[in-house]
């Protein structure tokens, strides 16, 4: 599970100490939240804040699966 770190302009997603991924809003309707993750990769069309963040813990339990 990540841990959630709430700012006035984006949520910050960190895995332990490390920063996995940013939430943003952006006014273009089209893109609504966007998740940007550190290696440069981005998702966009979130509806929520809420659903990007599981999102991201989606791809990371996925990853962390992979992994073991």
């Amino acid at each position: 599970m990540l841990t959630i770190t709430k700012q006035p302009d984006k949520t910050i997603l960190k895995r332990g100490k490390k920063v996995y991924a940013e939430i943003t809003y952006n006014e273009n309707p089209d893109y609504k939240f966007v998740l940007w993750f550190k290696g440069g990769m981005a998702l966009s069309g979130f509806e929520t804040e809420q659903a990007a963040i599981d999102r991201a813990n989606e791809m990371n339990q996925a990853w962390e699966d992979a992994i073991n």
